[in-house]
Protein backbone atom coordinates (compact mmCIF):
# COMPACT_ATOMS: atom_id res chain seq x y z
CA UNK A 1 0.00 0.00 0.00
CA UNK A 2 1.42 3.65 -0.65
CA UNK A 3 2.54 5.26 1.92
CA UNK A 4 -0.21 7.92 2.95
CA UNK A 5 0.36 11.01 5.03
CA UNK A 6 -2.61 13.42 5.75
CA UNK A 7 -1.61 16.54 7.23
CA UNK A 8 -4.88 17.66 9.11
CA UNK A 9 -5.14 21.09 10.91
CA UNK A 10 -7.60 21.84 13.86
CA UNK A 11 -7.88 24.67 16.27
CA UNK A 12 -8.06 23.65 19.45
CA UNK A 13 -10.75 25.35 20.77
CA UNK A 14 -12.91 24.33 18.04
CA UNK A 15 -12.51 20.97 18.23
CA UNK A 16 -12.59 19.53 14.73
CA UNK A 17 -12.99 15.90 13.68
CA UNK A 18 -10.60 13.48 13.28
CA UNK A 19 -10.71 10.89 10.73
CA UNK A 20 -9.51 6.94 11.66
CA UNK A 21 -6.04 5.56 10.68
CA UNK A 22 -3.65 2.82 11.44
CA UNK A 23 -1.54 4.63 12.88
CA UNK A 24 -1.65 7.21 14.33
CA UNK A 25 1.23 10.26 15.74
CA UNK A 26 0.27 12.90 17.92
CA UNK A 27 2.51 15.49 19.27
CA UNK A 28 1.71 17.00 22.52
CA UNK A 29 3.13 20.89 23.74
CA UNK A 30 1.45 23.35 26.18
CA UNK A 31 1.36 26.70 25.72
CA UNK A 32 1.00 29.31 29.31
CA UNK A 33 -0.60 31.12 30.07
CA UNK A 34 -3.40 31.00 27.52
CA UNK A 35 -4.17 34.36 27.37
CA UNK A 36 -2.27 37.55 27.02
CA UNK A 37 -3.29 40.94 28.36
CA UNK A 38 -1.40 44.21 27.06
CA UNK A 39 -1.60 47.95 28.33
CA UNK A 40 0.69 51.05 28.16
CA UNK A 41 2.27 50.01 31.37
CA UNK A 42 2.70 46.30 30.28
CA UNK A 43 3.76 46.66 26.40
CA UNK A 44 4.76 42.73 26.21
CA UNK A 45 4.70 39.75 27.30
CA UNK A 46 6.52 36.60 27.62
CA UNK A 47 5.08 32.80 26.78
CA UNK A 48 6.34 29.50 27.42
CA UNK A 49 6.60 26.67 25.08
CA UNK A 50 6.79 23.31 26.16
CA UNK A 51 7.05 20.00 24.55
CA UNK A 52 6.01 17.35 26.17
CA UNK A 53 5.83 14.97 23.50
CA UNK A 54 8.93 11.91 22.97
CA UNK A 55 10.18 13.60 19.64
CA UNK A 56 11.22 16.89 18.69
CA UNK A 57 9.02 19.41 17.10
CA UNK A 58 9.18 22.32 14.98
CA UNK A 59 7.17 25.37 15.18
CA UNK A 60 6.01 28.61 13.43
CA UNK A 61 3.95 31.19 14.85
CA UNK A 62 1.55 34.19 13.54
CA UNK A 63 -0.58 36.70 14.48
CA UNK A 64 -3.40 37.79 13.26
CA UNK A 65 -6.37 40.55 14.38
CA UNK A 66 -9.37 39.07 16.02
CA UNK A 67 -12.98 39.61 15.46
CA UNK A 68 -16.24 37.34 15.59
CA UNK A 69 -19.71 36.96 13.72
CA UNK A 70 -22.78 37.17 15.30
CA UNK A 71 -23.10 33.35 15.13
CA UNK A 72 -19.73 33.09 16.74
CA UNK A 73 -17.02 32.21 14.54
CA UNK A 74 -13.91 33.47 14.61
CA UNK A 75 -12.93 36.14 12.24
CA UNK A 76 -9.54 36.36 10.87
CA UNK A 77 -7.07 39.27 9.57
CA UNK A 78 -3.64 40.17 8.43
CA UNK A 79 -1.82 42.26 11.06
CA UNK A 80 1.01 43.83 11.90
CA UNK A 81 0.25 45.38 14.99
CA UNK A 82 1.47 42.24 17.22
CA UNK A 83 5.32 41.43 17.56
CA UNK A 84 6.73 38.61 18.44
CA UNK A 85 10.22 36.43 18.56
CA UNK A 86 10.76 33.92 17.09
CA UNK A 87 8.97 33.09 14.46
CA UNK A 88 9.85 29.87 13.99
CA UNK A 89 11.22 27.55 16.62
CA UNK A 90 12.35 24.08 17.47
CA UNK A 91 12.19 21.91 20.51
CA UNK A 92 13.84 18.83 21.58
CA UNK A 93 11.45 16.10 23.81
CA UNK A 94 11.30 18.02 27.07
CA UNK A 95 12.53 21.07 26.07
CA UNK A 96 10.59 24.75 26.35
CA UNK A 97 11.54 28.07 25.48
CA UNK A 98 10.57 31.52 25.95
CA UNK A 99 8.02 33.77 23.25
CA UNK A 100 7.71 37.33 23.62
CA UNK A 101 4.73 39.29 22.65
CA UNK A 102 4.56 42.88 22.17
CA UNK A 103 2.66 45.93 20.55
CA UNK A 104 3.40 48.23 17.37
CA UNK A 105 -0.40 49.89 17.45
CA UNK A 106 -1.09 52.46 20.10
CA UNK A 107 -3.86 51.98 22.45
CA UNK A 108 -7.15 53.44 21.35
CA UNK A 109 -10.68 53.93 23.45
CA UNK A 110 -11.72 49.64 22.31
CA UNK A 111 -9.83 47.07 23.29
CA UNK A 112 -8.14 45.51 20.72
CA UNK A 113 -7.92 41.89 20.01
CA UNK A 114 -5.25 39.48 18.34
CA UNK A 115 -5.09 35.75 18.20
CA UNK A 116 -1.25 34.47 17.97
CA UNK A 117 -1.18 31.05 16.50
CA UNK A 118 1.56 28.17 17.54
CA UNK A 119 1.33 25.88 14.58
CA UNK A 120 3.40 22.35 14.60
CA UNK A 121 5.19 21.89 11.83
CA UNK A 122 5.47 18.67 10.01
CA UNK A 123 8.74 16.48 10.98
CA UNK A 124 11.19 15.78 8.25
CA UNK A 125 10.74 12.67 6.75
CA UNK A 126 13.19 10.26 8.23
CA UNK A 127 15.77 8.01 6.29
CA UNK A 128 14.82 4.47 5.72
CA UNK A 129 10.96 4.87 7.30
CA UNK A 130 9.27 1.67 6.01
CA UNK A 131 7.06 2.93 2.85
CA UNK A 132 3.95 0.44 3.80
CA UNK A 133 0.51 1.19 5.74
CA UNK A 134 -1.03 3.75 6.48
CA UNK A 135 -0.02 6.58 8.81
CA UNK A 136 -1.84 9.95 9.74
CA UNK A 137 0.30 12.84 11.46
CA UNK A 138 -2.15 15.36 13.44
CA UNK A 139 -0.62 18.72 13.81
CA UNK A 140 -2.25 21.34 15.86
CA UNK A 141 -2.39 25.18 15.58
CA UNK A 142 -3.67 26.93 19.17
CA UNK A 143 -4.44 30.37 18.98
CA UNK A 144 -3.59 32.34 21.96
CA UNK A 145 -5.96 35.08 22.21
CA UNK A 146 -4.00 38.97 22.98
CA UNK A 147 -6.42 41.62 24.50
CA UNK A 148 -4.85 45.08 24.63
CA UNK A 149 -6.46 47.54 27.21
CA UNK A 150 -8.22 50.45 25.79
CA UNK A 151 -7.82 53.95 26.96
CA UNK A 152 -10.53 53.70 29.64
CA UNK A 153 -12.42 50.63 30.79
CA UNK A 154 -16.89 50.67 30.10
CA UNK A 155 -18.27 47.51 31.19
CA UNK A 156 -21.90 47.16 29.75
CA UNK A 157 -23.59 44.03 28.32
CA UNK A 158 -27.33 43.92 27.39
CA UNK A 159 -29.93 41.25 26.07
CA UNK A 160 -31.46 42.70 23.44
CA UNK A 161 -34.15 41.50 20.35
CA UNK A 162 -36.01 38.85 22.54
CA UNK A 163 -37.96 36.88 20.01
CA UNK A 164 -40.29 33.81 19.75
CA UNK A 165 -41.45 32.31 16.16
CA UNK A 166 -42.71 29.03 15.12
CA UNK A 167 -41.21 27.57 18.42
CA UNK A 168 -37.92 28.87 18.30
CA UNK A 169 -36.58 31.24 20.56
CA UNK A 170 -34.38 33.97 19.67
CA UNK A 171 -32.14 36.53 21.60
CA UNK A 172 -28.73 38.82 21.12
CA UNK A 173 -26.56 39.31 24.18
CA UNK A 174 -24.49 42.13 22.93
CA UNK A 175 -21.47 44.39 24.22
CA UNK A 176 -21.96 47.99 24.36
CA UNK A 177 -18.18 48.23 26.34
CA UNK A 178 -15.41 49.04 25.94
CA UNK A 179 -13.53 45.66 26.69
CA UNK A 180 -14.68 42.61 26.53
CA UNK A 181 -16.45 39.84 28.74
CA UNK A 182 -16.50 35.88 28.83
CA UNK A 183 -20.07 34.74 29.57
CA UNK A 184 -20.22 31.91 31.76
CA UNK A 185 -23.88 30.77 31.80
CA UNK A 186 -27.03 32.18 29.88
CA UNK A 187 -30.03 30.83 31.33
CA UNK A 188 -33.31 31.17 30.14
CA UNK A 189 -36.42 30.44 32.02
CA UNK A 190 -40.04 30.32 30.90
CA UNK A 191 -43.13 31.23 32.88
CA UNK A 192 -47.01 30.91 32.27
CA UNK A 193 -49.53 33.51 33.23
CA UNK A 194 -49.33 32.67 37.10
CA UNK A 195 -45.33 32.85 37.01
CA UNK A 196 -44.84 29.21 37.61
CA UNK A 197 -41.88 28.14 35.91
CA UNK A 198 -42.36 26.02 32.47
CA UNK A 199 -38.95 25.44 31.39
CA UNK A 200 -35.63 26.17 32.36
CA UNK A 201 -32.20 25.78 29.62
CA UNK A 202 -28.56 26.88 29.94
CA UNK A 203 -26.41 27.48 26.54
CA UNK A 204 -22.99 26.93 26.24
CA UNK A 205 -21.03 30.52 24.95
CA UNK A 206 -17.45 32.16 24.74
CA UNK A 207 -15.84 35.87 24.60
CA UNK A 208 -18.04 38.61 23.70
CA UNK A 209 -15.52 41.10 22.06
CA UNK A 210 -16.33 44.71 22.65
CA UNK A 211 -18.49 45.80 20.22
CA UNK A 212 -19.67 42.88 19.47
CA UNK A 213 -23.19 40.49 19.79
CA UNK A 214 -23.75 36.89 20.00
CA UNK A 215 -27.23 35.68 18.50
CA UNK A 216 -28.16 32.37 20.42
CA UNK A 217 -31.24 30.27 19.63
CA UNK A 218 -33.02 27.60 21.05
CA UNK A 219 -36.16 25.18 20.46
CA UNK A 220 -39.25 24.84 22.71
CA UNK A 221 -41.20 21.95 22.59
CA UNK A 222 -44.95 22.44 21.45
CA UNK A 223 -45.93 21.83 25.13
CA UNK A 224 -43.11 24.27 26.56
CA UNK A 225 -43.84 27.25 23.91
CA UNK A 226 -47.61 26.77 24.53
CA UNK A 227 -47.60 27.21 28.49
CA UNK A 228 -44.83 30.13 28.24
CA UNK A 229 -46.35 33.74 28.55
CA UNK A 230 -42.59 35.53 29.29
CA UNK A 231 -39.27 34.26 29.48
CA UNK A 232 -36.35 35.87 31.80
CA UNK A 233 -32.46 35.59 30.12
CA UNK A 234 -29.76 35.30 33.06
CA UNK A 235 -26.32 36.14 31.84
CA UNK A 236 -23.08 35.73 33.84
CA UNK A 237 -19.77 36.90 32.57
CA UNK A 238 -16.52 37.18 34.33
CA UNK A 239 -17.39 41.23 34.77
CA UNK A 240 -20.89 41.26 35.37
CA UNK A 241 -24.19 39.99 35.41
CA UNK A 242 -27.56 41.15 33.60
CA UNK A 243 -30.99 39.83 32.76
CA UNK A 244 -33.78 40.61 30.93
CA UNK A 245 -37.03 39.71 30.42
CA UNK A 246 -40.16 39.90 27.76
CA UNK A 247 -43.92 38.87 27.30
CA UNK A 248 -44.48 36.96 24.29
CA UNK A 249 -46.84 37.45 22.07
CA UNK A 250 -50.01 35.57 21.47
CA UNK A 251 -49.61 32.87 18.80
CA UNK A 252 -46.06 32.59 18.45
CA UNK A 253 -45.68 28.89 18.57
CA UNK A 254 -46.97 28.46 15.43
CA UNK A 255 -48.35 24.69 13.62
Amino acid sequence: MARLRSLLFFTVALGLALCQAEAVLASTYKVTPIQVSLSTRTSSALLTLSNESSDTIRFQLSAFAWNQSPKGAVELSPTEDVVFYPPLLTLKSGEQRNIRVGMKAAVGPIEKTYRLFVEELPPPEKAGAASGGSQVTFLTRMGIPIFVEPTSTQIKGDVEGIRLERGRLAFEVSNAGSVHFAVQKVRVTGSDASSRQTFEKELASWYILAGGWREFELELSAAECGKTKQVRIAIATDRLTFEKSAELPVGACGP
